[in-house]
């Protein structure tokens, strides 16, 4: 690899990698590194044209080598496992960053205040965030969608944003209560909800847009009471005879899409 110059996308997936110097001279702008063995990132810092990287699932902590990745705009450091990384800090660096993944990751320091520097992020994945990652949340200027996995009962308290993307677990003691707080909430998606209330929702002047999927309600008439509701998409077959079934034709003033 270390011989081609032109090279400019590198996917290398569950290969049992451990050492990237080889890279170090490439000027890669995508580079896939998931389902490694990858515990030292020095050698990207010696890749400043890097734009996308997916890190995902590689036993990581010191994420300071990307701290000189000024130009990246795509960032996944995912975990299967709940894991610590040193530091959010290098992250605040990235000023070009727009994506950011960081499911079951957690600072060791435990500092989230770090995400607030992230001006040009719009789309946040994380997965049963702790408490405090919400103001670090809070402080993202350009934030318009978050999409939290593991969502439990109390997540939704201290997030406002424009499109929310909600993946619960059945078993899980969850409640859609506080939505009505997120004022600027237009658009929600929900995927794997037990038989959770969905009143909530119609105490939302806001909300405009919800897709369902793989969902388990027992009652979808509250949707007919959600004030500015323009559109439901019910995107499996059973999601979609529950809504048909609790809000017939003739009784919504929206418009649903499925599969």
């Amino acid at each position: 690899l270390a011989k081609m110059p032109n090279l400019r996308e590198l996917y290398l997936c569950q290969q049992e990698i451990t050492d990237l110097s080889p890279l170090s001279e490439l000027s890669l702008r995508e580079l896939n590194l998931a389902d490694n063995q990858i515990d030292d990132l020095s050698p990207l810092a010696s890749i400043p044209s890097l734009q996308l990287l997916y890190l995902g699932n590689n036993p990581l902590a010191d994420l300071s080598p990307l701290s000189s990745l000024e130009l990246l705009r795509v960032l996944n450091l995912d975990a299967i496992d709940r894991s610590h990384l040193d530091s959010f800090a290098p992250l605040s660096g990235l000023e070009m960053l727009e994506q950011l993944s960081l499911n079951n990751r957690i600072p060791a320091d435990g500092n989230w205040s770090p995400l607030g520097e992230l001006d040009e992020v719009w789309e946040i994945w994380l997965w049963d965030p702790p408490d405090r990652a919400f103001a670090g949340l809070a402080e993202m200027a350009g934030l318009r969608d978050l999409y939290m996995g593991g969502y439990g009962a109390d997540s939704l308290r201290a997030v406002d944003l424009p499109r929310l993307h909600l993946l619960s677990l059945y078993d899980m003691p969850y409640s859609l209560e506080g939505i009505e707080q997120m004022t600027s909430l237009e658009w929600l998606n929900l995927c794997g909800m037990g038989p959770v209330s969905l009143e909530p929702v119609t105490w939302s002047d806001s909300v405009h847009t919800i897709n369902i999927t793989d969902c388990r309600f027992e009652d979808y008439t509250p949707l007919l009471r959600v004030p500015g509701m323009k559109e439901v998409g019910a995107w499996d077959e059973t999601c979609l005879q529950g809504l048909e079934r609790d809000c017939p034709e003739g009784t919504r003033t929206f418009q649903v899409t499925g599969p």
